[in-house]
């Protein structure tokens, strides 16, 4: 409903996704003063519902309140003394690197998936606009802004530039949804010119875009290599595929590396 897309460009729905993605992922927006007029609003709002919600709370009997204080006081002091029994530093063994790798790798993809449903809803906010611009002008304003203030252009670049067939494989998820953010932009004549090289830019959008189309082409030679199945276009075979893992990921990817072609 355009109607409903057009109350959360204004009251910064899709500024917030866009800062959500950035804390993420680490990135700062490129102008922060948009975004952060709507986290101080947020901020407040929130404020407010707390100290509403705090004026209504009953007041427990003072004596048990304390009993309990008193606990929680003790308890905290047995931790306490827990903890302090074995400290680490050296001679205390070895070090367990590969569980501590683990652990990041898998605290990374977490956040590469909290960002793709992320940018799920961003992509399904702008949908109603695709190919309507003339329709809804003021809305496209609103949407300029967002993107050339927001983390959007640095998050491009962070998944954009200098990839090799492995990284974009790794990434194919977030950077599918991407392109698909960028091809919008490509379509649409008053964003053009966020694809194009802005101050303080290195290179363009179009450019990074442009950039995947050897990889593309690389991925989609090595498919011909390994020998393409095409009964998976069926899906019966597709289940079929799925068991066995390798099908069916060389269909993923040859998939990806159509998409990536489709926006260069």
């Amino acid at each position: 409903n355009v109607k409903i897309v057009n109350a959360c460009l204004e009251t910064g729905v899709l500024d917030l996704l866009f800062v959500r993605i950035g804390d993420l992922l680490g990135e700062s927006p490129r102008e922060a003063l948009r975004p952060d007029s709507f986290m101080l609003a947020m901020e407040l709002e929130l404020k407010d519902l707390i100290n509403a919600f705090e004026s209504l709370q009953v007041s427990n009997d003072s004596n048990s309140c304390k009993g309990f204080n008193e606990n929680a006081r003790a308890d905290n002091v047995s931790q306490e003394k827990d903890l302090s029994l074995w400290r680490p530093g050296f001679g205390r063994g070895q070090t367990n690197h590969a569980a501590e790798d683990e652990k990041r790798e898998k605290a990374m993809e977490l956040r590469k998936r909290k960002c793709s449903k992320a940018l799920q809803c961003i992509l399904a906010m702008l949908a109603p606009y695709f190919e309507t611009e003339n329709a809804h002008t003021e809305a496209f304003e609103r949407i300029f802004e967002v993107l050339k203030c927001s983390c959007f252009l640095n998050v491009c670049y962070f998944f954009l530039f200098g990839n090799s067939v492995k990284s974009l494989l790794e990434n194919q998820e977030m950077i599918g949804l991407l392109l698909r953010l960028c091809t919008f932009l490509l379509k649409t004549p008053s964003l053009f010119s966020l694809v194009e090289k802005l101050s303080g830019q290195y290179a363009s959008l179009y450019e990074l875009v442009s950039g995947l189309e050897p990889l593309a082409r690389e991925i989609l030679e090595l498919q011909e290599q390994e020998g393409y199945d095409s009964s998976l276009e069926n899906d019966e075979a597709r289940g079929e595929a799925s068991q066995g893992g390798g099908r069916w990921k060389s269909r993923n990817e040859r998939d990806f590396a159509d998409l990536v072609l489709s926006c260069v």
